[in-house]
């Protein structure tokens, strides 16, 4: 099993949003690491403008090609046709999203960079990530899902908010530094 993330533009996050987290694709310059793609291979979204991990998916197919348009591209005849279909596993609201620059340093893949030069890492399109960096944000999605991990602060760039059907506990500090569940 591989460990994929996708470092998306929000303009093409939202476009997979609004296709269900159902598919996704990836560009010509991807073609070889698409084709090591797997059914049951695991793939992280990072959201390059916001900063933000909002989704980890299932890839459930393997790579097709499909030239229906519906991700748009500054480059001419880039179609994003190579694609997989994708399960989401791990459904944030944007109110939920991780902040990467909380969760970036503790990753083994950015280690390579220097601290402040984070960003770097998650640069191109798509990466192969250690298991290990995939389960940590995966592991804090699942508790802010649950209500026991930090809420990131609201993105209000994301055009339109994810449906989740299970409303969340948040805890909060007074100014006593207590703690109350909301």
């Amino acid at each position: 099993m591989n460990y994929w993330m996708l470092s998306i533009s929000e303009e093409h996050f939202n476009v997979t949003r609004d296709e269900g987290f159902k598919v996704q694709g990836f560009g010509i310059r991807q073609r070889r690491k698409t084709d090591r793609m797997v059914k049951g291979d695991k793939l992280l979204y990072y959201v390059k403008g916001l900063r933000v991990f909002p989704v980890a998916a299932t890839i459930i197919s393997k790579v097709f090609e499909d030239e229906k348009p519906l991700w748009l591209s500054t480059q001419p005849n880039e179609l994003y046709k190579y694609r997989v279909r994708t399960h989401a596993d791990q459904l944030l609201r944007p109110d939920q999203y991780l902040q990467a620059i909380q969760i970036a340093p503790r990753m083994e893949y950015v280690r390579r960079w220097p601290p402040e030069m984070w960003p770097h890492a998650f640069w191109e399109e798509l990466h192969l990530l250690p298991r290990k960096d995939f389960e940590l944000i995966e592991d804090e999605m699942r508790k802010v899902l649950r209500g026991q991990g930090p809420i990131a602060k609201p993105t209000a760039a994301v055009s339109s908010p994810v449906q989740v059907s299970e409303p969340i506990e948040v805890e909060q500090e007074d100014s006593e530094g207590a703690t109350a569940q909301k």
